[in-house]
């Protein structure tokens, strides 16, 4: 498994877990956050998010991150874990598409549109129903469009 997580062992073990399922329906994405992404679980106390993706550019090297806060490794199921995980890599594989320095609130929004309808239907592939309801609750309550 990967070797960019940084986490400790037990939810460490739940990222391992939750990236197999990715691995199992979406391997070239699976592929993409081994290679670009690391991992990091702990404590997101600054911000109000439960997980999310950023980006770094060092030196001309991009590097990318995926955080997740502790209180979902604690809780959440390995479908909605591999669903969070799997929301967060799209930022980055859509990063330069929706993303510039011209950022503006109606390409935020088309980002979190895609996004969404993608994980909802990567956790339908799942059969992860509880997950499914999860999900579109949130999107309606965000005011996004939930594809048919």
């Amino acid at each position: 498994m990967s070797q960019n997580i940084i986490a400790r062992s037990d939810w460490r073990f739940r990222v391992d877990k939750a990236l197999e399922t990715i691995e199992q329906l979406e391997p070239g994405l699976y592929s993409a956050i081994l290679s670009q992404s690391t991992i990091q679980a702990g404590q997101l106390s600054n911000i109000n998010a439960e997980a999310f993706a950023s980006q770094e550019d060092i030196n001309g090297k991009k590097i990318q991150w995926i955080l997740l806060d502790s209180s979902i490794l604690n809780h959440w199921s390995r479908n909605r874990l591999a669903g969070t995980i799997f929301h967060e890599a799209l930022h980055h594989k859509f990063w330069e598409k929706y993303r510039s320095l011209f950022q503006d609130e109606q390409s935020l929004k088309k980002e979190h549109e895609y996004i969404y309808n993608q994980e909802l239907q990567f956790l339908k592939r799942l059969n992860a129903l509880e997950e499914q309801i999860y999900l579109v609750q949130l999107m309606k309550e965000q005011g996004i469009k939930v594809y048919k």
